[in-house]
């Protein structure tokens, strides 16, 4: 019926593409079927405006359902790159949530129990898992900010973690501080969260000299910035705490590696990031 009413206008000899248009915009879009048969209407008539509007519309309803991954999706096809910046922060905020939910919880569970924990079927943990899937099914060509492609590293730097990669997990956390990928609110949980148990895994080192200084001097920045937010992303977590444990867990791995001989495959990388 939609596209019969769309070639009767469009064959109107008078005015013909602006009732189309008006035709078009007074469409109520109530299901996603329904968007993309007005989607491929607005495709065969030219109709690009109204097509980026309908792309918004099923954006927000994604959002509203919580469906991140598909709302940044239609966002980026609808060319509005603040709501882009805005729904990957919202990502990355229940990211970051969900998985110090988890965490925290296996934590309790462990120090409960003499029985090994079951980590696949952990409900918390289930929820990692899809907020991966969704963030992996966006392609580096869907990068259309700095929020956006923090968001992909993020997602990366928790498979490298999974993989056992700790060396390049090192890189990569100090290339999202050093380079500003990171907004400065997620600062403190990847040096917490993520930086510390590197500076503190025993069997070798991860950071070298400089790669120490640099997450140090990332560490004092956010203590200097005198920004409540950036040392609390969850309310209920104390950061100033978190602070002095990442500057102790920092001055022993430069202690422990200004000790050691032996060089690491670090070194040229970090210095390339810090020129």
């Amino acid at each position: 019926m939609l596209a019969i009413s769309c070639r009767l206008f469009a064959a109107c000899p008078q005015n013909g593409h602006e009732l189309l248009k008006q035709f078009v915009s007074h469409i109520a879009i109530d299901s996603e079927k329904k968007a993309f048969k007005v989607i491929n209407l607005c495709q065969k008539h030219g109709l690009m405006e109204h097509e980026r509007v309908v792309y918004s519309i099923i954006a927000r309803r994604a959002l509203q359902q919580g469906r991140y991954g598909a709302s940044i999706h239609w966002y980026i096809m609808s060319g509005e790159e603040r709501r882009v910046a805005s729904v990957a922060m919202r990502f990355m905020e229940e990211y970051v949530r969900a998985e110090v939910v988890a965490e925290n919880s296996l934590t309790r569970m462990a120090s409960a129990s003499s029985e090994p924990v079951d980590v696949a079927s952990h409900p918390d943990l289930a929820r990692i898992f899809e907020i991966d899937g969704m963030v992996n099914a966006l392609t580096p060509l869907h990068v259309t900010t700095n929020k956006l492609g923090f968001l992909l590293k993020y997602c990366k730097l928790n498979k490298l973690f999974r993989n056992g990669d700790y060396d390049a997990a090192g890189r990569l956390i100090v290339e999202v501080l050093i380079d500003r990928i990171a907004p400065k609110k997620f600062w403190l949980h990847i040096l917490y969260r993520k930086a510390l148990p590197l500076l503190e895994y025993k069997p070798r080192l991860i950071f070298d000299p400089e790669a120490s200084c640099a997450l140090m001097q990332a560490l004092e920045e956010l203590s200097m910035s005198h920004r409540k937010e950036y040392l609390n992303v969850l309310n209920d977590e104390d950061g100033e705490k978190q602070c002095q444990e990442i500057r102790y867990g920092i001055t022993n791995n430069l202690s422990r590696s200004l000790l050691s001989s032996a060089p690491l495959p670090y070194s040229p990388i970090i210095s390339n990031v810090m020129r």
